[in-house]
């Protein structure tokens, strides 16, 4: 796979995203767990304007995320080496490395290794599931709260987040329990599995966020592993049910 090939897809995420702001364009943006910055690539594109804050605590992927907004020329974007969690720390990150077998190692598009660090430890799931992956280092991090964050920076109304945490998904919105109220709608990697250990159930992040206010309108899992999508319906000018997505299109009912 390179980069063009994953920005070759559209992530069910996207079309909804691009159905709930319409031509009015989203001011604020989170990204949270960057990697190389190629997520950032597709919200820039449909969201040009958008104000992004891209947060990364792997030291190692700073400068491939710095390349990467070189390269494409991405505009509004202010980048942070740090992790959003539940508390401000210096903390372990276990860094993820490796290939899969038959992926030729001069290969250099596409870092297959990068991107399942964690504040948490792996579990045996995630080296049964994925032998290949491996994770043979720890670094020391700075790590912040969302909400002590938002505080220093006077952050308002936050129209997205994008929640790539790699196990740690509860610690975050724990950790933003205070911004929750002001923030549109977010989307969220989760996983029937504890691939990390301590990592939630995709039902105890949806029991904790509905008692926030938000409502999930799109769940997508394959093999245990999937994504959710959550609103805010206060901070919209419809409902939940108004919303319906299926063969990867969003539309309103």
């Amino acid at each position: 796979m390179t980069i063009e090939d994953y920005l070759a897809e559209t992530p069910s995420h996207i079309n909804l995203l691009k159905l709930l702001f319409g031509t009015v364009e989203p001011q604020l943006i989170l990204e949270v767990g960057a990697c190389e910055g190629e997520d950032t690539i597709r919200y820039c594109e449909i969201f040009p304007t958008a104000k992004k804050l891209l947060f990364e605590p792997n030291p190692q992927n700073i400068e491939l995320i710095q390349n990467t907004i070189t390269k494409y020329s991405l505009k509004n974007v202010e980048l942070f080496n740090c992790a959003l969690s539940n508390r401000d720390e210096i903390a372990s990150l276990y860094i993820s490395s490796g290939r899969p077998d038959g992926v030729s190692p001069e290969r250099k598009d596409w870092d297959y290794g990068n991107k399942s660090s964690s504040l948490l430890k792996p579990s045996h799931v995630i080296k049964d599931l994925l032998p290949w992956l491996k994770f043979k280092q720890k670094v020391d991090v700075s790590v912040r709260s969302l909400d002590s964050f938002s505080r220093e920076q006077g952050l308002g109304i936050i129209d997205f987040i994008h929640i790539d945490v790699q196990g740690a998904e509860l610690d975050f919105l724990c950790g933003a329990s205070s911004v929750l109220s002001s923030v549109r709608c977010f989307w969220i990697e989760v996983s029937d599995f504890a691939l990390y250990e301590g990592q939630p159930k995709p039902q105890e992040v949806e029991d904790f966020v509905k008692k926030q206010g938000f409502s999930k309108i799109f769940e997508s899992m394959s093999g245990g592993i999937g994504d959710q999508f959550y609103i805010q319906p206060k901070l919209f000018c419809i409902q939940p049910t108004e919303v319906d997505i299926s063969n990867g299109q969003a539309d309103r009912r």
